[in-house]
């Protein structure tokens, strides 16, 4: 089966990853709001926004993989990568 994948996010930096690493994938933005609400734990803002990214972007063109992520920065401000 061949697969096809999908970078969720408007990122020229996620994207320059894939395409160094010689991924073929199709990018669609999101277009989904990334306020994190005021006292939200970081690392629970990231996961949400992680699904609801992935939410959007699956109703705008079904893929068979999805790879989404949100990066946080948590108390000690290290990068905590999340991905749905």
């Amino acid at each position: 089966m061949i697969y096809s994948y999908v970078l969720a996010s408007a990122s020229s930096r996620r994207r320059d990853i894939l395409v160094n690493l010689g991924i073929n994938f199709e990018q669609i933005a999101s277009d989904v709001d990334e306020t994190v609400p005021a006292g939200m734990d970081p690392a629970e803002a990231a996961v949400e926004l992680a699904k609801t990214k992935a939410q959007a972007v699956l109703e705008k063109r079904p893929p068979l993989l999805l790879l989404t992520a949100r990066f946080s920065a948590n108390r000690k401000m290290k990068a905590m990568p999340t991905a749905c």
